[in-house]
Order: C-alpha cells, then sequence, then structure tokens
C-alpha cells in the first residue's frame, strides 16, 4: 500500500489532541476510535502470499521509514502538552487523557519502537529505545530481539502464551520474565568479553539512566501530578503490548527435537491478522508470521502468509477478547488444533 496510507497511525495521537482540548469525556475520543469505530470498519484487504514468494530481499523506501522515524517526536510533544495541562484539568480530564495516552503509546508508540529497534543503524535503533523509553519499558529493545524472537513459541520465551493461559497471568509472567531474561542477556553478553554484569557496559544501567532522568525531569518540571500521568500512560502503553503479545503467540508451541532442541520458527507459530486498518494502524505488525520469519525486513514489505494461522478479527476487536477468557478461548481454541 502507497506510503501516505500508513499515516492513518497519526489519528491516535492526534485524537488524544484534540480530546484534551475538549476536555470532559472528549478525552476518551481516542478510546472510541479505537474500539468502537475501527473494529466496524476493519476488513479483510490483501491475498495471502506463500513464504517462498517473499523470501528474497525487498528494497527499502524511505519513505515508509520516515513514519516511524519521525513519531518519536509526536509522541513526546503530545506528552509534553498533556503534561503542561495538568494544572487544568479535572479529574475526569485527567483519567480520560491518561488513558487516551496510554492507549496512543501502546498501540503507535511501541509499534513504531519494535520497528526501529530491528533497523540496522545505531540512530534508528537508538529512537526505539526513546520511544520505549517513554513508557517506562526500554529493556524490550534487549529482550525483545534477543529472546523472544530466538525462543518465541518455547517455555524460554515469557512473551509466549501457553494454551489456558488467562490474558492477566500473562501480563504478570511476561513483565517479570521479559526483566529477568533482559538482564540475563546481558550478563551472558559482557561474560563473553569478560566483564561482569556490574560493569557500565550493561545496556540495562543504560537504560535506568535514562528512565530516572526521565522521571527526575518530569517531577522537577510538572510535580508529582506530572509523574503519575507519565508513570500511568506508561502501565497502560505496556499492558498492551504484552495483550497484543498474548494473541500474537497464544498456544502454539515448536516441537521439540529427540536431542532437545526446537524446530525452526515458521509461520505456524504466529496468528495473522489480515485486516487492512489493523495493518495500516500498527505498521503491518498483524502480519507477524512473516516478521518473525525475516525479523530484518521493512514493514512495508510484510505480508500475510497462507501458511500461518489467522484471528478471527483483527487487533482491536482482540484486545476486548483477550480481556474476557471465556470469550477468548472460545474464539481461538477451536482453532489451535489446525
Amino acid at each position: 500500500m502507497r506510503p501516505e496510507l500508513y499515516a492513518l497511525a497519526y489519528i491516535a495521537p492526534l485524537t488524544v489532541y484534540l480530546g484534551a482540548l475538549w476536555g470532559g469525556w472528549g478525552t476518551l475520543l481516542t478510546a472510541s476510535i479505537v474500539f468502537l469505530v475501527h473494529p466496524i470498519l476493519d476488513r479483510a484487504a490483501v491475498e495471502r502470499a506463500s513464504l517462498e514468494s517473499l523470501a528474497s530481499p525487498s528494497p527499502e523506501d524511505p519513505r515508509y521509514l520516515a513514519l516511524v522515524r519521525f513519531y518519536p517526536v509526536v509522541q513526546a510533544a503530545l506528552l509534553l502538552f498533556l503534561l503542561s495541562r495538568i494544572p487544568q484539568m479535572t479529574g475526569v480530564d485527567f483519567c480520560g487523557c491518561l488513558f487516551s495516552m496510554g492507549l496512543c503509546s501502546g498501540i503507535v508508540g511501541i509499534t513504531a519502537a519494535h520497528e526501529l529497534i530491528h533497523r540496522p543503524t545505531k540512530v534508528d535503533r537508538a529512537l526505539g529505545v526513546a520511544l520505549l523509553s517513554m513508557v517506562s519499558y526500554a529493556h524490550f529493545r534487549i529482550e525483545h530481539v534477543l529472546g523472544h524472537h530466538p525462543f518465541v513459541a518455547t517455555p524460554r520465551d515469557p512473551a509466549s502464551a501457553r494454551r489456558g493461559e488467562t490474558v492477566y497471568g500473562f501480563w504478570m509472567r511476561s513483565i517479570v520474565g521479559s526483566t529477568v531474561s533482559a538482564w540475563r542477556i546481558e550478563k551472558d553478553r559482557l561474560a563473553r568479553l569478560r566483564l561482569g554484569a556490574s560493569s557500565w557496559e550493561n545496556r540495562m544501567w543504560h537504560y535506568l539512566a535514562i528512565q530516572s532522568l526521565l522521571y527526575a525531569s518530569v517531577g522537577v518540571l510538572f510535580g508529582g501530578w506530572g509523574v503519575l500521568f507519565f508513570a500511568g500512560q506508561g502501565v497502560l502503553a505496556i499492558l498492551l503490548l504484552e495483550t497484543i503479545n498474548y494473541i500474537e503467540h497464544y498456544g502454539l508451541e515448536r516441537a521439540r527435537r529427540p536431542d532437545g532442541s526446537y524446530e525452526p520458527v515458521s509461520p505456524a507459530h504466529s496468528w495473522d491478522s489480515p485486516y487492512r486498518l489493523s495493518s495500516l494502524f500498527l505498521f503491518n505488525l498483524n502480519y507477524h508470521s512473516h516478521h518473525h520469519a525475516v525479523p530484518s525486513r521493512s514493514f512495508d514489505g510484510l505480508r500475510p502468509l497462507d501458511a500461518a494461522p489467522e484471528l478471527p478479527f483483527g487487533y482491536s476487536r482482540m484486545v476486548l477478547a483477550a480481556l474476557v477468557p471465556p470469550l477468548w478461548r472460545r474464539l481461538i481454541h477451536p482453532r489451535l488444533p489446525a
């Protein structure tokens, strides 16, 4: 699809901004778009493709990457705008803006960060870490690339949901497990360099320093309510990220070989959701099986694969379904045997 169509993702920060200006229940404009309007308009859009037909490298169009590279500026500006308005907010305004900003940070912010941390340049990865730091989850850059991708759909991956596991139990297991995994990955990396985990070369210390500086700056400039707002929108964004992790790999497992190793990752180990608006708002994150097959490929080169299991609806509906475990099991469990 044309690059300008993916600019629709910027509707999310725009609605947060407009909602803050309107105040009151208008602050929930973003939630209305995401959970009411989007599911109605979402439709299947593209033909499935075979993995073999997409195996060759695709040239990266800088117009697509510009959309995700610019987003850290937008999110930082939006956060500063909302924080500056806190003294004028009522209780409803504060809660509504916090919820909408959390949705925006989780839907567009973390998705853009996910794209950037997979890019080969240090500048792109730094932009991805900047976005993740805005939601207090910078270690995702380490764990996702070096932990989740190699070990997806195995017990070693905390971000792969198990059959029968509720999203609420998964949140705790994945958040704690991913943090522990990131520390372990860094410890092992530094050991190969003959350095200890306490060394300043440990990127987890870098992220902790960045996070501490951000919170201190927000506290000095915007006070305690500003810190609460910044932390709260980050928590909501993290929970949304982990809910998306939950629906992307739920119940899918790689077979274990006699020697103890696992079969290679295949399209069968990620759920696809080939719906038009989901792909535009999420920079094709919903074509997840292709992303795991070729993690280095830019989002504009991703397609839904014919061999991948398919979710019955787009991401917005599936996120809501995941919050109701009996409904989730009713939708997904019949599809798992296939």
